[in-house]
C-alpha cells in the first residue's frame, strides 16, 4: 500500500502563484505590492505577510522565511520535512516507540498505550481491553503493546502484515512485494547490490561485482542495461569455473593464469589403507570418479542430515611446518565436496583420531583446518556429499598464509594488498574467501572480518528476515533475532554473507530453542533419555554446545556419557 498526496510541495507553490496571477487579471491591479498605509475604503484590511512568501502570518507555520525561498501551504520552505505522527497518538515518529498506537488510546510520552488500572483483559493475552486494538486474541498466542499478534499487525504500514513481512521496517511510500520488500531491500542475483541499484540484475553466483552489480569483467556501469552477452570462451578470472578451466581465480599458489591447476601431485587411492603419500605445500589433484565409500561417518561431520562422504579417496601428508594448516579445496573443484583429516595415517575406525571435518564452507567446497605438528602426519580424505556427482579437482594443503603478517595493511579496512595484519583474523577470513588473501584485501574482506573476527555480523539486524521461516531460510543475509543470527553465522558464515537459506534455517532450530529444562529427561541416562536435551539446564547446555546434535535431534548414549564426563551427577 502506497499513501499519496493530493499536491506536492512544489505544486502547492504552483497553484498558490496561479490564484495570485487569476486574481491580478480579474482586478486589474499590478503585480507590485500596494503602497504602504490602510487600504482604499470598502476594501477589506489584508492579513499580514511578514517574511513575504505568499502565506499570510495567520497560516504561516515558519513566519522568518528568507525572501526567494519556494514555499509549501503552512509557508514552509519546501525542503524542510515535517516530522509525521502517523499513528496519530500525539507523539511524532522520531520520539515514538509504539508505532500503531490507535488514535485516542491515552499513551505516556513514548507513545506507548497506558491502561487504566483495574481495566478487564478478556482475551488473557496481557493488554487491557482499553488499549488492546485487536481483541479475542487466541490463548497463548504472543502479541504486541497494542494486544496484537503479526497476523494482524502491519508495523511499517505496506499492506504486508508482520507474519509474512520479510522486511518489516520498509520505508514509507516504499512499493513493495507480496513479502513485504521493497527494491531497496531485496537482492534478487545475490551479489550484494540490491535491485534498485543492480544495472546487472542476474551476475553469476559468486562473481565479484562493481558498485553497479555488473561483474568486474563488464564494461563499467554495465552499459546501463542487462550484462552482455556470455562470452564464446570463458574468463579466466569471472569467479566461475567453466570450460576447460580447472580453477578460479588466478593466484600464485594453486591456480595459474589461464585458470588450469598449478599441481604439486595427485592420488585417487580409493582404499584408505592405499592412501597415497604427498609431502610439502601446494594444490594435489584427485579423482574419486570410480572411487566407493571406505571411511566411517562422524557426528561432527553431519550437514543436511549426511554424517558420511561418497567415492572418498585417501593421501598421507607429512607436514612441512608447525602452524595451522588449511585443507580446501575451494575455487579448485566444481563437485560438491566433502573433507576431513586425523591425526596420523592409520585408518580411522571412529572418532578418536578425528581433527577436522567440513562440508559446504565455501559455497560446495570445503575447508578443514587444524593445528599441525612439523614432520608429523596427517590423513587426509576427500569425497563427494552423499548422493551428489563424483569427479576430479585438487585440495590445496597450506601451513598458515603467507599474506597475513603483521607488515600487511589493517584488517578493518581496505588496504590496496593481500592479505591484513591480525594473523588469526586474517586467516580466518581467507579461510573462507581466498582472493582476500590471494588478490586484494577488499571491501568484501573488510565486511567478511567484520563479523568473522568480532562475532557481531552486520546482517544480524532487527530488520533482517525471519530467523525460522519453515525449512526455506528467508532468502536474505541475516536474520532478526541478533543474538541466534550472530551464533548461528560464527558455525556458517554463508548465513549472514550469502543467504540465509534453509541450512541456516535448520542451524538456528539447533542452536537456538532451548530444549534444556525440567521437562527433559535424564541427562545421566544410560543409553540416553531419548528426547532432545536433558533436565539440568548447565549440564545440557554444556554438552550441547560440545554437541549440538544433542538438543537438535536426541539425547543419545554418547550425550549421555558426555553428561557423565563434563558435569557432576
Amino acid at each position: 500500500m502506497v499513501k499519496q498526496r493530493a499536491f506536492s510541495h512544489l505544486e502547492w507553490v504552483g497553484l498558490v502563484a496561479g490564484v495570485i496571477t487569476a486574481l491580478v487579471m480579474v482586478t486589474g491591479c499590478p503585480s507590485t505590492a500596494p503602497p504602504a498605509g490602510d487600504p482604499p475604503p470598502g476594501l477589506p484590511t489584508p492579513d499580514p505577510d511578514a517574511d513575504a512568501d505568499g502565506v499570510t502570518d495567520a497560516d504561516d507555520l515558519c513566519a522568518d522565511t528568507p525572501a526567494g525561498t519556494a514555499v509549501d501551504n503552512d509557508g514552509c520552505p519546501t525542503t524542510i520535512v515535517v516530522d509525521p505522527d502517523l499513528d496519530g497518538d500525539g507523539v511524532l515518529n522520531a520520539d515514538d516507540n509504539c508505532a500503531n498506537t490507535g488514535q485516542g488510546v491515552n499513551v505516556d510520552a513514548d507513545g506507548c498505550p497506558v491502561s487504566t488500572p483495574g481495566t478487564p483483559d478478556t482475551d488473557g493475552d496481557g493488554v487491557n481491553d482499553d488499549v488492546d486494538q485487536c481483541e479475542g486474541t487466541p490463548a497463548g498466542v504472543t502479541v504486541d503493546v497494542n494486544g496484537c499478534p503479526d497476523s494482524e499487525r502491519d508495523s511499517d504500514g505496506d499492506g504486508v502484515n508482520d507474519d509474512i513481512d520479510m522486511c518489516p521496517d520498509t520505508d514509507a511510500n516504499k512499493d513493495v512485494d507480496n513479502t513485504g520488500c521493497a527494491a531497496n531491500q531485496l537482492d534478487g542475483d545475490r551479489d550484494g547490490v540490491t535491485d534498485d541499484n543492480d544495472e546487472c540484475p542476474d551476475s553469476p553466483a559468486g562473481a565479484r561485482v562493481d558498485p553497479t552489480g555488473c561483474t568486474v569483467t563488464s564494461p563499467p556501469g554495465g552499459g546501463g542495461g542487462p550484462p552482455p552477452p556470455t562470452p564464446a570462451e570463458p574468463v579466466c578470472g569471472d569467479g566461475t569455473i567453466e570450460g576447460a578451466e580447472t580453477c578460479e581465480p588466478p593466484n600464485t599458489a594453486t591456480c595459474n593464469s589461464t585458470c588450469q591447476i598449478i599441481a604439486s601431485g595427485s592420488f585417487s587411492a580409493d582404499a584408505c589403507a592405499d592412501a597415497a603419500p604427498i609431502i610439502g605445500e601446494g594444490a594435489f589433484e584427485f579423482d574419486n570418479t570410480a572411487a566407493t565409500q571406505d571411511g566411517p561417518g562422524h557426528r561432527d561431520c553431519v550437514n543436511e542430515g549426511q554424517d558420511n562422504m561418497d567415492g572418498d579417496v585417501w593421501a598421507c601428508w607429512t607436514a612441512p611446518c608447525t602452524a595451522t594448516a588449511f585443507v580446501q579445496t575451494c575455487g579448485l573443484a566444481t563437485i560438491d565436496t566433502k573433507l576431513a583429516v586425523y591425526e596420523g595415517c592409520d585408518c580411522p575406525v571412529a572418532d578418536a583420531t578425528l581433527l577436522s571435518c567440513n562440508d559446504d564452507r565455501c559455497d560446495l567446497q570445503s575447508i578443514a583446518t587444524f593445528e599441525a605438528q612439523a614432520g608429523q602426519q596427517y590423513l587426509i580424505r576427500v569425497g563427494s556429499f552423499v548422493g551428489s556427482e563424483l569427479g576430479t579437482g585438487a585440495v590445496s594443503l597450506t601451513c598458515g598464509l603467507d599474506s597475513c603478517t603483521a607488515t600487511s595493511g589493517a584488517c578493518t579496512e581496505e588496504n590496496g594488498s593481500a592479505g591484513c595484519s591480525d594473523e588469526s583474523c586474517c586467516e580466518t577470513v581467507c579461510a573462507i574467501d581466498s582472493f582476500c588473501c590471494d588478490t586484494n584485501w577488499d571491501s568484501v574482506c573488510v565486511e567478511e572480518a567484520a563479523g568473522l573476527c568480532s562475532g557481531s555480523f552486520s546482517a544480524c539486524a532487527r530488520g533482517a528476515g525471519a530467523c525460522t521461516n519453515g525449512d526455506e531460510g528467508n532468502g536474505t543475509p541475516g536474520c532478526s533475532d541478533i543474538d541466534c543470527c550472530n551464533t548461528v553465522c560464527a558455525e556458517d558464515p554463508f548465513c549472514c554473507l550469502n543467504a540465509w537459506d534453509n541450512l541456516c534455517a535448520e542451524q538456528e532450530a539447533r542452536f537456538c530453542r532451548s530444549t534444556c529444562g525440567v521437562d527433559a529427561g535424564d541427562c545421566f541416562a544410560v543409553g540416553g533419555n531419548g528426547s532432545p536435551g536433558c533436565e539440568s539446564t548447565d549440564c545440557c547446555a554444556e554438552v550441547c554446545t560440545r554437541d549440538p546434535l544433542c538438543c537438535s535431534g536426541e539425547w543419545d548414549a554418547v550425550c549421555a556419557e558426555a553428561a557423565v564426563e563434563f558435569c557432576t551427577p
